[in-house]
């Protein structure tokens, strides 16, 4: 789908229709204590993240740890950006909740070598969350902390077409805003 699609113009988003009721959106997402963002080339056709066989296994680790053991994670892929991104390598990011009371998630970042991401994202997974402080594994991997702001925003339209009505605009505002260097 498209801006110029037709449908989508005349779709009336519930972003819109909670802005005329006075709605306020803010804090409407489900709280959770674990992100987990991945990059995954586009494109991402609808079933994909149901039945891509590459990530199943992923999908159902994180189903288990959600269902069967309490674990509130978010997974989220973002599309590979040719600015930060780095050829033969996908960046996984993990954010943790450090406790109740907070200021801000603790970030991990690794870079897995495109190859093995599959297999080494379910190893990471596993370890992140079931013995974070067991990670020598993926030294390697790890990048070191810089004081970044990861700003994430929604731009594919194939489940939402609000994210690419707005989100697409967005993004690209704000890319040229921020830049690498910001």
């Amino acid at each position: 789908m498209t801006l110029a699609d037709p449908q989508l113009s005349a779709c009336r988003f519930c972003s819109e229709v909670s802005r005329s009721q006075g709605e306020d959106p803010i804090g409407s997402a489900e709280p959770s204590d674990h992100w987990l963002i991945s990059e995954l080339p586009l494109p991402w056709p609808r079933r994909m993240f149901v039945e891509d066989p590459r990530l199943n296994p992923v999908f159902e680790m994180i189903k288990t740890a959600v269902i069967d053991h309490g674990v509130k994670i978010k997974p989220l892929a973002i599309a590979p950006d040719p600015e930060y991104s780095i050829s033969g390598r996908v960046r996984v990011l993990y954010y943790r909740r450090p406790g109740d009371l907070f200021a801000q998630f603790e970030k991990s970042e690794y870079l897995l070598p495109e190859a093995e991401a599959i297999q080494l994202s379910l190893d990471l997974i596993k370890q992140l969350i079931g013995q974070p402080h067991n990670l020598s594994r993926f030294d390697p991997y790890l990048q070191d902390p810089v004081l970044t702001r990861d700003i994430l925003v929604c731009t594919h339209g194939e489940i939402d077409a609000a994210c690419a009505r707005f989100g697409k605009p967005l993004y690209e505002a704000a890319s040229g805003f921020c830049g690498p260097e910001w």
